[in-house]
């Protein structure tokens, strides 16, 4: 059987804005297996980021829980274990590219040079190594997404969770990456989870999820 990297039980996630409750995640119940592909789809402010930030470890359920049985405890996620590539800017803004595509493995344990040498080779397969010595703010969004989603996958993770990773990508420049990014995961045994506005981009997943007002719902050949 296929390790289960990620599970929820009856998670939810609730905020206090103005004394007001909002429910941003309503009791969740999921599993992320070993070679998992998952579009998560539904429209804006529907809970998918919320969702991936959870399954990230970068935030608490307020009840319920989330676990990582076969990656271990949540500190010990990042920044190995599992990615997060961002929708919105998440690059370091004091680093240049190459850096930003290393920090992940030298935060990690890697040796610099390694940790460099990893960067480089990913950056020239995504075709970015034009921009290896350039700082973010010399970037254009499109740019810094692919920077970011290099970082992302240079360290190989178990798990990678993208936020509309294709989002700020032209038709040809996203069709591109959504191969890259599938073909680079297939190689390294990463499971994906891609929140996503695009049907290109869900058409190609395994598995749908889908968000609707904080209600996670599932289709496909995996249950959630």
């Amino acid at each position: 059987m296929a390790d289960t990297l990620a599970r929820a039980g009856g998670a939810a996630r609730t905020y206090r804005v103005d004394g007001q409750t909002t429910t941003a995640l309503a009791h969740a119940d999921l599993e992320i297996e070993e070679g998992a592909r998952i579009a998560l789809t539904g429209p804006s402010g529907s809970g998918k980021t919320t969702l991936m930030h959870l399954l990230a470890g970068l935030d608490l359920p307020t009840e319920g829980s989330v676990d990582w049985p076969a990656l271990g405890e949540r500190g010990s996620l990042r920044p190995l274990k599992v990615a997060l590539a961002f929708q919105g800017p998440s690059l370091l803004p004091a680093l240049d590219v190459t850096e930003n595509v290393a920090f992940p493995l030298l935060v990690g344990g890697a040796l610099p040079d390694d940790a460099f040498q990893a960067a480089a080779a990913m950056l020239q397969r995504m075709g970015l190594s034009d921009l290896a010595a350039k700082l973010p703010d010399e970037l254009s969004g499109g740019q810094a997404q692919r920077v970011g989603l290099a970082r992302a996958l240079v360290v190989r993770p178990r798990l990678l969770l993208a936020d509309e990773p294709t989002g700020q990508q032209d038709h040809e420049h996203a069709a591109h990456l959504l191969d890259l990014l599938l073909e680079i995961a297939d190689e390294a045994g990463t499971a994906l989870v891609i929140a996503t506005h695009d049907p290109a981009v869900a058409d190609r997943m395994a598995t749908r999820w889908t968000m609707s007002d904080g209600v996670l719902t599932c289709e496909g050949p995996e249950t959630c």
